[in-house]
């Protein structure tokens, strides 16, 4: 797995940051929006590659020529920014992801419209190894989703604690529900 690799290469090679995003469409007819899936379900598997293919090349308009992007699944990619001098690079290139991504896709006859929600995060601070790095950027990306999207937010460890805690409400509930603990009230 290449994105794998080049996450390791550049752990050993000093500090990286992560973007994890997350790609949503919406049509401008309907103004409704939807995952970047229905691209495929709507207009075929070749608009949805294409889809793809032009958000990363846009991304990669953006990007240092030093960085990696690589697709993570479905319509999420990672940017993995490495030999940064100055922070302030992270907020500059997400913005410019964004903006870019906000800009209409022409697919055919259709228009498309996109938006990414991106999670951010930094080694060694927030991980060291590329499991924990990706995963924490994936919490930190739902976030920004969860915030209304065309946004991003960096990883922080209250969001490993909500997430565990909401894991353990679901553990604790379906317990309930076989040791038949609720009581329905009228």
């Amino acid at each position: 797995n290449n994105l794998t690799k080049n996450l390791i290469f550049e752990l050993k090679n000093g500090n990286i940051d992560i973007l994890i995003l997350n790609l949503f469409n919406e049509y401008e007819k309907e103004l409704k929006i939807i995952p970047c899936k229905e691209v495929n379900d709507t207009l075929g598997h070749e608009m949805g590659d294409l889809l793809l293919i032009e958000a990363s090349n846009r991304i990669l308009s953006v990007i240092r020529e030093t960085d990696f992007i690589g697709r993570f699944g479905g319509d999420e990619f990672v940017v993995i920014l490495s030999d940064l001098k100055d922070i302030t690079i992270i907020e500059i290139i997400s913005n410019k992801i964004i903006e870019k991504l906000s800009e209409a896709f022409i697919l055919g006859k259709e228009k498309i419209h996109i938006s990414a929600s991106i999670g951010i995060t930094i080694y060694p601070s927030d991980g060291s190894n590329p499991a924990e790095l990706l995963s924490n950027a994936e919490q930190a990306m739902y976030k920004a989703k969860k915030n209304g999207r065309k946004q991003y937010h960096y990883y922080r460890k209250s969001l490993q604690i909500e997430a565990k805690k909401r894991q353990s409400i679901v553990s604790d509930l379906y317990s309930a529900i076989e040791l038949n603990q609720f009581e329905v009230f009228y």
